[in-house]
């Protein structure tokens, strides 16, 4: 149950309708589908993920930068919350950093990271 009192289930088909709009394309209404999520349940992780996911694929660096760290803050060494902090720091540009990460990201056991990270 979330801070508001809102069911685990309901989170999760909110996480899934997200989900499904972003595979489908659907990207705005995906992100104001995970906006709202993260205000109802700032602790889930796949949420935040999801969020800085989408966003890039938005090209909207800055929030997926900022949800990628908000994922980090809850779990350090998720290797989806290190992925995705270091590919949004590769898009704002910040190449060196993001290697970092990838790296932690790969070392976590993130198969993208793997073939992100230059041998």
């Amino acid at each position: 149950m979330s801070l508001l009192g809102v069911p685990d289930d309901a989170l999760e088909a909110a996480r899934w309708l997200a989900s499904q709009a972003a595979s489908a394309g659907k990207l705005e209404l995906a992100q104001r589908v995970l906006d709202g999520l993260v205000v109802l349940d700032p602790r889930n992780v796949p949420a935040a993920v999801l969020r800085a996911e989408v966003a890039l694929r938005r090209g909207d660096a800055a929030t997926a930068h900022e949800a990628a760290g908000r994922a980090l803050q809850i779990a350090p060494r998720d290797p989806a919350a290190l992925l995705a902090y270091g590919r949004a720091l590769l898009a704002l540009g910040e190449t060196a950093d993001a290697q970092r990460w990838l790296g932690a990201a790969a070392a976590a056991g993130s198969p993208l990271a793997r073939a992100l990270v230059p041998v």
